[in-house]
């Protein structure tokens, strides 16, 4: 027992660990004030809905997904899903600091503008996690790499 307790703690936390997605929208959220919504419940529901995901995924590949999930064509559509969302994500954050950089401008320009930080929407922070965590191609390739193969 005492064993099982110890791997699911070393697995977990070495998931846990590299920074990515979640640990950065944990951070941002938890150096922002409360009244923007941040600080330290806003991040931890976005860690809750990560942790959420990853048993999700733990259960899934135990319970067999791991057996379907290794089949060469189901393979290669997790890369070209992989990669789509990953063109999606570039050309989406890229857009948004594009139009931050403007902003930007636009205040030198014109002394005297307040500026605001955008509100973080704490309710979503779970779902958040959630998500981030379940599609991430490094939780498949882990849980797939660690439980599917035993």
């Amino acid at each position: 027992m005492t064993s099982t307790l110890v791997n699911g703690f070393i697995l977990g936390w070495s998931v846990a660990w590299p920074p990515g997605p979640v640990n950065a929208e944990m951070i941002r959220r938890g150096l922002l004030p409360r009244q923007q919504g941040g600080g330290f419940w806003s991040a931890w529901r976005v860690g809750l809905g990560a942790c959420s995901a990853d048993f999700l995924w733990a259960l899934a590949v135990t319970a067999g997904a791991g057996a379907l999930l290794n089949k060469p064509q189901v393979r290669i559509s997790l890369v070209v899903v992989s990669l789509g969302l990953l063109v999606i994500l570039a050309i989406f954050f890229s857009l948004a600091a594009w139009k931050t950089a403007r902003q930007g401008q636009d205040r030198q320009e014109k002394p005297g503008v307040l500026q605001t930080a955008a509100n973080t929407g704490s309710r979503g922070g779970y779902l958040l996690g959630f998500i981030f965590a379940l599609s991430s191609p490094w939780n498949i390739g882990f849980w797939l790499a660690v439980i599917g193969s035993q």
